[in-house]
């Protein structure tokens, strides 16, 4: 503490990327800094791990830039090298592959080819798709001032930071405000509800208009850390603990005192700090803390946002299939890069996922096993799947003449927690 020749004592809560990015930042600045990580691993959803010569993704299949991580890296000396990871998307045999913007005219150039009776529709869907990537575009086309050290690079002040801000001023004035959910843009711009799950269908429900329809430019802005997405976190983890960091594993944090800066673990002991720093699940934050030893001007604030938090509902689940597979890169390189959204039918999801999904969830005590399985098999062949392959990233990550392959899909959470109350959930799975 300044004055007092002693360290600030920094605790922070959870390890994902933020808890390590902080924990990185704050033992550099010469905080005392503990993480209270309450499973066996750091890196939060962000993982990989190893089977049999294979390497797979558990949590992102690759890192999005977006100026940030990329500077931060370069500006902590992370021990991790960033591979290029481009995207392909495909519905049925129309497939693109991303190399530049203008790749997204041909994206749309494919909805018109698979949607003829709708192309004054496609038009106005490919105009929005323009204008919001190349927002996005110019939203991550300069490198994250906090980064920078801009006394010693007035290159980077003077030639790209101050010419790029009247252009992000302009776009945070037209985006600002309550941002309409990308189905309900859809259903304003088409009629045709096929067409309009062939934009949204991968991505989760609400999703901003603005982020889909400008996560093109996001196909371009992909890395993949070499040796998998898990060795940007390891590289944090060793960098805060180069610094001085510690962390505690499988150690929950129970309980929280604001009054007196103190946080109680699973095992009852108490651990005072200068600063506490919650980077863990939201849920979690509010039924920790004591209310009681909260201020009176805070506490109706936070009984509020327990409250909130409590009545929230169940979001989309992501369900993962991890395969080995015996047949070569090359085999799956003539068809798409190593990250690839694939949609095999254009009919899209529909109502199988509106209103039959809500009639399902709302009469699922009544629901028979085959119901559910006749309702999930219509829902896996007119889904968008997320494909990715290691092996095409980095060449080291599958045994010779085999591949490793992540499909994955969204999938209701509610319905979820239904099918595991019902005692189905392994046969779901399987």
């Amino acid at each position: 503490m300044k004055g007092t020749g002693r360290r600030p004592i920094v605790i922070i809560v959870g390890s994902g990327m933020a808890g390590l990015t902080a924990a990185a930042y704050l033992a550099r600045g010469g905080c005392d800094v503990t993480i209270f990580e309450k499973s066996s691993l750091t890196g939060g959803l962000v993982q990989s791990f190893g089977r049999g010569g294979f390497l797979f993704d558990a949590g992102p299949r690759a890192i999005g830039n977006a100026g940030i991580v990329k500077p931060m890296a370069e500006d902590l000396g992370l021990d991790v090298r960033f591979l290029k990871s481009p995207v392909s998307t495909g519905i049925a045999g129309h497939i693109v592959h991303y190399e530049t913007l203008k790749d997204a005219d041909r994206f749309s150039a494919s909805l018109a080819a698979l949607f003829p009776g709708s192309l004054a529709e496609v038009a106005r869907i490919a105009k929005r798709i323009r204008t919001y990537t190349r927002m996005m575009a110019s939203l991550n086309k300069v490198e994250n001032p906090y980064f920078k050290d801009l006394p010693r690079d007035p290159g980077y002040l003077f030639t790209k930071l101050i010419p790029w801000l009247p252009a992000f001023l302009s776009i945070l004035i037209r985006t600002g405000g309550a941002h309409k959910p990308i189905e309900d843009e859809l259903k304003r711009l088409s009629s045709n509800s096929s067409l309009n799950d062939m934009v949204s269908q991968h991505f989760f429900k609400g999703t901003p208009r603005e982020f889909a329809l400008g996560y093109f430019f996001n196909y371009l802005d992909y890395m993949y850390p070499e040796g998998g997405t898990g060795r940007l976190p390891g590289a944090l983890w060793a960098k805060a603990r180069e610094y001085g960091a510690s962390i505690r594993l499988n150690t929950e944090v129970v309980g929280i005192d604001p009054s007196s800066l103190t946080v109680f673990d699973g095992e009852g002991k108490a651990h005072s700090c200068d600063a506490l720093l919650w980077a863990a699940d939201g849920k979690s934050l509010y039924r920790c803390v004591e209310q009681n030893t909260v201020p009176g001007r805070f506490r109706s604030r936070l009984i509020d946002r327990k409250r909130l938090y409590a009545s929230a509902g169940t979001a989309e689940s992501v369900y993962s299939l991890f395969a080995a597979v015996d047949l070569p890169p090359e085999f799956f390189k003539r068809v798409s890069h190593g990250h690839f959204i694939y949609t095999p039918d254009s009919k899209g999801l529909g109502e199988l996922h509106r209103s039959v999904l809500k009639q399902l969830k709302n009469s699922f005590q009544s629901t028979s096993r085959e119901d559910l399985w006749s309702w999930l098999d219509g829902f896996c062949r007119n889904n968008s799947y997320e494909i990715s392959i290691p092996v095409l990233k980095d060449g080291s990550l599958a045994p010779d003449g085999k591949t490793g392959i992540i499909v994955s899909l969204l999938f209701d959470g509610e319905l979820a927690l239904l099918i595991k109350e019902r005692g189905w959930h392994k046969e779901f799975k399987e």
